[in-house]
């Protein structure tokens, strides 16, 4: 969701550095395969449904014109990251010609669990510590280690429950390539995204509103606004109601993990949502928990689950927002409870939040820099299917005093007209591609960093050359008029 409410416990919140390493089920540890000794990248392995191809004899495909390790993945059967795991690739870059392996042997299949992650036991980690944190049950850890003894320096599978995954709704008049936004309302009288409706509806073909949260017990509370029911009108009723676990102006940690481990509340929370989707005619709802502690990993995705099974023989979408990452690392404080293949695999559209690179607790730095993107994009097409990967764009930007953690949120709009009014010309971050323009306010250096139409459409680039689902601007009304002129080649071939 919004990146000014923000999340100033991201960072601050330092993720358990263990020694261990994420593998196929069955298989051994691969001396210097990525991610040994910090959590390294989920290796997406024998998929429910998928088991077959593991144990395929090898084959090979020589890469033509126009594929894409995705297209190629998803012609075979397997995932972006098996393919990059069996062939020794470090990104999604190809070549014609190039032979690539496109099955395993049968060493690789297994029974009972998805993957399994190898763990070396630290002092004083104790069983139920260690099912805390996998999010797994003590005797779930002993069945997946008969006769082991947890000692410091010993390895343990830690297995990976897999969930059964409900199908896709069906998908209501909206195309394949998407250009969203999100619609927010800083105050009551925050009409921006309206005024961004009004004037370039045409150019959307989705909304989501942020409009509702879920209590701790489950209840549901919330308000469609008059401007939100009019700019629903315009858009033809294709719009997405959000539910946050924010309380008191942040995403609450005690909230939603309430939530989380208790089914009564998950429950209820799944009943109080269909019925808001019904009495608004949405097409779908938007998951936007953030916050969310790593230890509820798996229970966050049962939610997920049981969300689609109450929503989905109804026709309603299941949509999540999920933080960006540049790897999969089930311990990491802020993004370590969203399993991004499982996810993937429920929901009909996953929202990747690619923006606060840097943030406003932090120092300064671009908030969506390409070379950032592109490697949030890279890990991210390994476990989402491109045709629901929503890349999350920001039209906004941080004024940093220079040198100091802390910044001011600022619209992209209005930071043009800053530079403007200042006669101030504007760079941009040799890496990161992204605008910024220094200035001094009563005699202290400051610096904003911002997104504009040049910044985006680099973004869009990429959305097309890797075939995603589209974009999704946050917020409406903060970007930069320009952007208009850009949002187009999203899906050139829209007919309206």
């Amino acid at each position: 969701m919004g990146s000014f409410v923000r999340r100033s416990c991201r960072k601050a919140m330092a993720a358990v550095f263990l020694a261990a390493c994420l593998v196929m089920v069955d298989a051994v540890v691969r001396p210097g395969f990525e991610g040994v000794g910090s959590f390294g990248s989920v290796v997406g392995a024998c998929a429910p449904g998928r088991r077959a191809y593991a144990a395929a004899a090898s084959q090979s495909y020589r890469v033509r014109s126009g594929d894409t390790l995705w297209s190629i993945a998803r012609r075979f059967g397997t995932t972006v990251k098996q393919l990059q795991v069996w062939n020794g690739l470090k990104g999604t870059l190809i070549r014609v010609g190039q032979t690539l392996r496109v099955s395993a042997s049968a060493a690789t299949a297994g029974a009972g669990y998805d993957r399994r992650l190898l763990h070396r036991v630290s002092q004083g980690e104790t069983l139920e510590l260690l099912a805390a944190r996998y999010g797994v049950t003590p005797s779930e850890i002993v069945a997946a280690n008969p006769g082991k003894a947890i000692v410091p320096g010993s390895v343990l599978v830690m297995p990976y429950p897999s969930l059964p995954v409900t199908p896709m709704a069906h998908d209501p008049g909206l195309p394949d390539r998407l250009v969203s936004g999100y619609y927010a309302k800083s105050t009551l009288e925050d009409t921006l995204a309206l005024a961004t409706v009004r004037d370039r509806g045409e150019s959307l073909d989705l909304l989501v509103f942020a409009s509702h949260r879920v209590r701790a017990d489950g209840s549901v509370d919330g308000t469609i606004h008059s401007d939100q029911v009019e700019a629903a009108g315009r858009m033809g009723g294709r719009f997405l109601l959000m539910f946050t676990n924010q309380n008191g102006g942040r995403f609450d940690r005690d909230v939603v993990h309430a939530l989380l481990r208790d089914p009564a509340s998950r429950m209820r929370a799944v009943a109080g949502i269909r019925d808001v989707l019904r009495g608004h005619g949405a097409l779908g709802v938007n998951v936007d928990f953030e916050n969310v502690p790593p230890e509820d990993r798996r229970y966050l995705s049962q939610f997920l689950r049981e969300l689609a099974d109450g929503l989905h023989p109804e026709g309603f979408l299941v949509s999540v927002s999920v933080p960006a990452k540049l790897r999969e690392d089930p311990l990491q404080a802020w993004s370590g409870a969203f399993d991004y293949p499982l996810i993937a695999r429920i929901c009909d559209l996953v929202f990747v939040m690619a923006y606060d690179q840097h943030y406003a607790t932090g120092y300064a730095g671009p908030v969506a820099g390409i070379d950032w993107v592109r490697a949030v994009v890279d890990y991210g097409v390994t476990a989402i299917p491109a045709e629901k990967f929503i890349l999350g764009t920001p039209a906004y930007g941080y004024d940093w005093r220079v040198g100091y953690r802390g910044a001011r949120a600022v619209p992209a709009f209005k930071a043009l007209e800053m530079a403007s009014s200042l006669g101030l010309s504007i760079g941009r971050h040799p890496e990161g591609q992204v605008p910024f323009f220094k200035y001094k306010e009563r005699g202290v250096n400051r610096v904003v960093y911002f997104e504009d139409a040049e910044s985006l459409a680099l973004k869009i680039d990429l959305v097309k050359s890797i075939g995603l689902r589209g974009i999704a601007l946050w917020r409406l009304g903060y970007e930069d008029p320009a952007v208009w002129g850009v949002v187009a080649d999203v899906a050139p071939a829209r007919s309206g």
